[in-house]
């Protein structure tokens, strides 16, 4: 009666009990040698293994369940945290980007208002370059350009060959109507107006007939260091503002050099390399100042008063075979 109380227990704990007794049995060292009794002894190992495999399987399935939830969700997080990163940066470049265009409307509208024009607003031409004259004081080169191609005097001059650089290489300082002079900027007659483009400073670069140029008039103390990048500052209004002239290569301070650097300065351009020149025809100022009439002006203004005009500029033609 008392079986019958609780009958899936008890049918359990029986079942639990023989078990028990035939892995004893099974698996003692003192069971009988008896030969029939031996093969008895194995098939009951092969059955409790084969009873006993599933069961461990089963049983091993959470573990290995466990641990790749926990490789799972270590990698969800690592991906979460990548995830919120990238969101981040992604915010950041989207501000950086509103940012510029809400800079560079500002800079439209600013030069509306002080009447400016973008700096380089000029027509360009490519030139092959058809000689060169170097000496001890003077580097020049002569270009298969000219007149007939709206070369004049002060026209801007770049490098843009690859492997020359593709900064500031001077300014024409000749031209006949097929061909023109540059005064390279290593010349001993080159001084160009520049600036140092991170800090502003203002100075001049001139010529020493030497690969490195000669950055004259930087009080000492001023913000320069190695590997500043030195671009035209435009005063005097030959040379636009903001062309790469080069980069500074050293700095000295010293008595003999009084209260300013002794600078030099590595242009952008390899002149013992260049092929071709980039040809700036129209060079525009930073800024446009407005005129006053005089009577010395008159040649480059329209005169009405006497009921003429004067020539335009002529436009800049197609390059003649």
């Amino acid at each position: 009666m008392i079986l019958l109380k609780h009958p899936p227990r008890q049918l359990l704990l029986v079942s639990l009990a023989l078990l028990a007794t035939v892995l004893l049995l099974t698996f003692s060292p003192h069971f009988p040698a008896n030969p029939l009794l031996q093969h008895s002894r194995e098939l009951l190992q092969e059955w409790a293994m084969e009873g006993v495999s599933p069961l461990l399987r089963l049983l091993q399935n959470p573990i290995v369940a466990t641990h790749s939830l926990a490789d799972r969700i270590q990698g969800m997080q690592h991906i979460e945290q990548e995830n919120h990163k990238l969101k981040l940066e992604l915010d950041r470049m989207h501000s950086l980007a509103v940012r510029l265009e809400e800079l560079s409307l500002e800079n439209q509208r600013l030069r509306l208002l002080l009447g400016m024009r973008p700096a380089h607003s000029a027509q360009e031409l490519v030139a092959r370059i058809i000689g060169n004259s170097s000496s001890a004081f003077a580097r020049s080169f002569l270009i298969d350009a000219g007149q007939e191609d709206g070369v004049g005097t002060d026209t801007i001059v770049l490098g843009i060959s690859a492997k020359a650089g593709g900064g500031l290489l001077g300014r024409i300082v000749q031209s006949s109507p097929h061909s023109a002079l540059i005064l390279a900027l290593p010349d001993l007659n080159s001084r160009i107006p520049v600036m140092v483009q991170r800090s502003r400073v203002r100075a001049i670069v001139s010529g020493r007939n030497k690969p490195l140029l000669e950055m004259e008039f930087v009080a000492k103390g001023a913000d320069i260091k190695p590997g500043d990048l030195v671009v035209t500052s435009g005063i005097g209004g030959v040379f636009p503002k903001g062309i790469p002239v080069g980069r500074i290569h050293a700095i000295a301070a010293t008595e003999e050099t009084g209260m300013f650097h002794l600078i030099s300065v590595k242009p952008l351009v390899d002149f013992d390399r260049v092929e071709e020149v980039r040809l700036l025809l129209d060079p525009v100022e930073e800024s446009v100042a407005p005129q006053e009439s005089n009577p010395s002006s008159s040649t480059t203004q329209t005169q009405t008063q006497n009921g003429h005009k004067t020539p335009s500029v002529p436009s800049v033609r197609p390059r003649s075979n």
